[in-house]
């Protein structure tokens, strides 16, 4: 640095002067160099997610979060699967200048159009096989007259059999009754002395935020709420009873399938049914809901 000052002393004042000029414009064709932006990719998600980006993994990302990552121009494949694992979703996107490129998971869709997809078609009406119309019964040709005889003693005539009576048909279960649903925030089952509340959450949760709900709700002055088990849920179904569709003892307000604190795998865990006649747990579900327990007395 000193040599170059002592340099620019010892010269002219005109080639100083055009040396500077000269420094000032290799200073400025540089200059975009250093300022180019940096290219980056800002993801959004509408459902709790983990995502790749072009095949590695970017770890976990919540629905009320975002992330950005570095990455170069050109294409790039964006992947997404939800928490639960069932729903998935992918998108190729092409960056062709630098700055900061948008892309927005939508899992809330593949979510919708999955459920749309897995509802059973119902099974058309049957109709009635046609009946063969009925044919007239033969009538017995009348035998000749035998001969006049001379009478002979007849045995006595026999009595005729009993009719049998006509075969009936099976008798049909009773339909469910209709429950009210009950309007009573806590109902407890005299069988059990379990506690149950009036209602379950009401909308789908993650058994992890259906766990998270029970434990925190504080209802009719009790906080020691909890998720049941499956023989707990199954001792209040009730087939004679109908509240809503739903049969269910003490007229619960049930919305869809409910959670219990039975792990299935290491990645799930149970589900139970209140709809038709099946007791047995459910291992997928369309609807999954947190219906809270307590032992009464405690």
């Amino acid at each position: 640095m000193r040599m170059l000052v002592r340099t620019l002393v010892r010269m002219p004042v005109k080639t100083r002067i055009g040396f500077c000029f000269l420094l000032v414009a290799m200073l400025l064709l540089q200059a975009p160099l250093w300022a180019q932006p940096e290219t980056t990719l800002l993801a959004t998600t509408d459902l709790d997610c983990t995502w790749k980006l072009d095949g590695t993994s970017q770890g976990a990302l919540k629905a009320d979060d975002s992330k950005v990552v570095h990455l170069s121009l050109g294409k790039h494949l964006v992947q997404a699967t939800s928490a639960d694992g069932l729903d998935k979703w992918r998108a190729v996107i092409t960056i062709t200048q630098a700055g900061q490129e948008l892309v927005e998971i939508k899992l809330k869709e593949a979510h919708r159009m999955r459920m749309a997809e897995a509802q059973p078609t119902p099974p058309p009406a049957s109709q009635p096989a046609p009946q063969p119309a009925a044919q007239p019964a033969p009538q017995p040709a009348t035998p000749p007259s035998p001969p006049a005889v001379d009478a002979a003693p007849q045995p006595a005539a026999q009595p005729a059999p009993a009719p049998q009576p006509a075969p009936q048909p099976a008798v049909e279960p009773a339909p469910p009754a209709k429950t009210q649903p009950t309007q009573d925030l806590t109902w407890t089952d005299p069988a059990t002395h379990l506690m149950w509340a009036g209602k379950d959450n009401g909308k789908n949760l993650t058994w992890e935020e259906a766990s998270h709900y029970c434990s925190a709700l504080k209802l009719e002055g009790y906080s020691n709420w909890r998720l049941p088990t499956v023989l707990e849920l199954a001792g209040i179904y009730d087939v004679t009873q109908d509240v809503n569709g739903w049969h269910v003892k003490g007229g619960i307000r049930v919305t869809g399938w409910e959670w219990s604190s039975e792990a299935r795998d290491a990645y799930d865990h149970q589900l139970f049914t209140f709809h038709d006649v099946k007791k047995e747990p459910i291992l997928i579900a369309f609807s999954r809901r947190a219906l809270c327990v307590r032992l009464a007395g405690q």
